[in-house]
C-alpha cells in the first residue's frame, strides 16, 4: 500500500468507528479525529495527476477543513480528466445539518463522474416514507440534475440500478449470500466495482464482480484472509454467465 500521501498530526487522534456486529444494517458510533483536519495545502496535485480515480464520501465532506481539501481534490481531479467518484453515505449522526449537507453535495456533484447511493442512503437524504420505486426514481433524477454523469443505486441483497446518459439498466436480483457480518462489505463492493470499471468491464459485469467480492467479505468476520485473484473471479463469472444462456 502506497502511503506517500498520508499526513500526520499531533492535534488529534486517528478517527475511529465502533460498529455493531450484525447481518443487517449496522449501527455505529464515530469518534471523529485527525481525518477532519486535512487541509487544502496538503492536497498534492502531482499525486492526483498520477491517479486514475479520485474518490470521496459524504463522511469526508461533513466537516471543515477537510471539506475544503476534498473539494479542491475533486476539482483538480475533474480538471485533469480523472474519474471522480462519490459515496453519498449521509448520516445525520455524522452530519446533523441536512440542509448544509445538500448544499455541499450540490456544489461538488457537477465534478462527479459516478455516484453510488444505497437505498438506505437515499432514504436518509430524501424521504423515509417514500416507497421503493418512487425513491429510486427520485434518487436517479436528483443526482443527475445536480450534475453526476452516472448514478448507481444499490439495494442490500437486491437489484442494482445503473443510470447513464438517459439509459437505465437493472442488474439482478443478485445471488443471495450467507451473511456472517456486513462490516466492510460496502467498501468491498465500491472498490471492486471501480476496479472492474478500470479493467474495462461494462457496468453489468462490474456490478456482478463487485457483488462477488463483497460476498467474500460478507461470509467472514474480520478480514478476508487470502489475496483475491480478480482474473479468476472474472473467469468464474463469465463461465456462470455462459451456463445460463
Amino acid at each position: 500500500v502506497n502511503t506517500e500521501a498520508v499526513s500526520r498530526t499531533d492535534e488529534a487522534a486517528t478517527t475511529n468507528a465502533f460498529v455493531t456486529r450484525t447481518v443487517s444494517i449496522p449501527d455505529f458510533q464515530v469518534n471523529r479525529g485527525a481525518d477532519a483536519l486535512l487541509s487544502v495545502r496538503q492536497v498534492d496535485e502531482e499525486i492526483i495527476e498520477r491517479a486514475r480515480i479520485v474518490h470521496t464520501s459524504a463522511f469526508a465532506l461533513s466537516r471543515d477543513p477537510q471539506r475544503l481539501a476534498v473539494r479542491r481534490a475533486i476539482r483538480i481531479g475533474s480538471r485533469l480528466g480523472k474519474i471522480v467518484t462519490l459515496d453519498p453515505n449521509y448520516d445525520p449522526r455524522v452530519w446533523p445539518d441536512k440542509v448544509e449537507a445538500w448544499e455541499v453535495l450540490a456544489e461538488v456533484m457537477p465534478y462527479v463522474t459516478i455516484v453510488k447511493p444505497s437505498l438506505e442512503d437515499a432514504r436518509r437524504l430524501f424521504d423515509f416514507n417514500m416507497d421503493e420505486e418512487t425513491l429510486e426514481e427520485t434518487a436517479l433524477r436528483e443526482f443527475h440534475d445536480l450534475g453526476a454523469q452516472i448514478v448507481i443505486l444499490t439495494r442490500s441483497g437486491g437489484v442494482v440500478t445503473i443510470s447513464e446518459e438517459g439509459n437505465v439498466e437493472s442488474v439482478g436480483p443478485l445471488p443471495k449470500v450467507q451473511i456472517e457480518n456486513v462490516t466492510g462489505a460496502r467498501d468491498a463492493f465500491w472498490s471492486a466495482l471501480l476496479m472492474a470499471h478500470l479493467d474495462g468491464k461494462d457496468w453489468p459485469e462490474a456490478v456482478r464482480f463487485a457483488h462477488e467480492i463483497a460476498s467474500l467479505k460478507l461470509r467472514v468476520e474480520g478480514h478476508v484472509e487470502r489475496m483475491i485473484d480478480r482474473e479468476k473471479v472474472y473467469a468464474g463469472l463469465e463461465s456462470a454467465g455462459q451456463r445460463t444462456l
